[in-house]
């Protein structure tokens, strides 16, 4: 008799063929009532074929559907990204997603948003193309900003080292990067006394909006950054940008072929607002994102990204190439000079200013604060281990 069957993609009355039974028939019958009063019933068939009684089973043949991923494009050129919109610090591309339906969307957030980036990935796989592609809407962007650029193992800066926005000569040595790193926290700490004076302002934004003043963003550019936050010499200052910096408008970028919960604990990469994972190993990822995707890339510029307040997204990074790179970065620049050069003559005039307010009677807090600006740990030390050169 007529039996209507429900396939599983929800279908009903599917092509059906019967099909001898082969002594499966008290395994399965439970699936079929068959025929009461006369009157078909539904089944909604099982994963694999239903025997019937008489010998016979039924088999959904229904034709397969076949799915197709919507296609992503296999390189994203970011001056396409641009031709009807100015940079702008308030929308920095981050890369091309897709939807489910094909659409094609850019990923952005402003730089206030997106800081401090994490980015992650093994060497060829885009890691440094992205890096380039956000340097170039810095240098493109119609808001100022100021750039410090810190690469003590490769050449990944060397197109920087004339552009305008630098406010030092990108550090090449550990002593040129701690050097570096100390100016960062010299201006962390002004920028911290700016804004006591301004008790409602709780960020740069607000800050410049209060005040009518256009206190510029200062971004920290490190490559290998996972060495720095690990170097006895520049661990410190860094991991202090990252954890209270922000606030006041100074930012971070780490670039780093790896992670490890060693290199980067758990702690230090919460701070950072945007982590970009490339393709890299399962374990890294892990580190970066708390999910493994990043070990299952397989094509180039492909990454895998979160950022504040949203799900975590794949996207596709955009390129540059290296002439439309230095076409972008106006020349100019750095604003000063490399302020490792001026460190000895400087020391010698703290060392002589210290050893005068100890003989005034001034503690080693009270010194540190009004030699560096601010007492914390290091400045304390600092100040005890020029009292302790001269005693020994």
């Amino acid at each position: 008799g007529p039996v209507t069957v429900i396939g599983r993609d929800g279908i009903t009355a599917p092509l059906l063929v019967p099909i001898p039974l082969q002594n499966e028939q008290s395994k399965r019958a439970d699936f079929v009532d068959w025929r009461k009063g006369g009157r078909p019933r539904p089944v909604m068939l099982p994963p694999s074929p239903v025997p019937l009684p008489g010998g016979e089973q039924w088999q959904d043949i229904t034709p397969a559907v076949e799915e197709h991923s919507p296609p992503w494009p296999d390189k994203v050129n970011l001056l396409d990204l641009f031709t009807t919109r100015t940079p702008s610090l308030d929308a920095l591309a981050i890369g091309v997603t897709v939807r489910e339906n094909g659409q094609q969307d850019i990923v952005s957030a402003s730089l206030y948003e997106l800081m401090h980036v994490l980015n992650v990935g093994a060497s060829g796989w885009g890691k440094s193309t992205w890096l380039r592609a956000f340097i170039w809407q810095l240098a493109m962007a119609k808001e100022p900003v100021n750039v410090v650029a810190v690469d003590v193992s490769g050449s990944e800066f060397n197109l920087l080292r004339h552009w305008e926005k630098l406010l030092y000569p990108v550090a090449r040595t550990t002593q040129d990067a701690v050097a570096v790193l100390n100016e960062v926290s010299g201006e962390l700490v002004k920028r911290r006394e700016l804004f006591e004076t301004v008790p409602l302002a709780s960020s740069l934004t607000e800050y410049n909006r209060l005040t009518g003043q256009g206190l510029p963003p200062l971004v920290v550019l490190a490559d290998e950054g996972a060495a720095l936050l690990n170097e006895s010499g520049t661990a410190s200052y860094l991991r202090d940008a990252i954890q209270t910096a922000r606030q006041y408008g100074i930012y971070c970028l780490l670039a780093t072929v790896t992670a490890t919960h060693r290199t980067i604990d758990t702690g230090i990469r919460d701070q950072f607002s945007t982590r970009l994972c490339f393709k890299t190993s399962p374990s890294s990822s892990s580190v970066v994102l708390d999910d493994r995707r990043a070990g299952e890339l397989k094509v180039k510029g492909r990454a895998w990204a979160q950022l504040t307040g949203r799900e975590l997204v794949q996207i596709q990074a955009p390129w540059v190439t290296r002439n439309d790179l230095i076409r972008a970065l106006q020349p100019g620049g750095p604003e000063r000079g490399s302020p490792a050069t001026a460190d000895q003559g400087k020391a010698d005039n703290q060392a002589e200013t210290i050893h005068e307010m100890a003989a005034e009677g001034l503690s080693p807090t009270r010194i540190a604060e009004k030699v560096f600006g601010y007492a914390n740990g290091r400045t304390v030390d600092q100040v005890n281990k020029v009292l302790e050169a001269t005693t020994t």
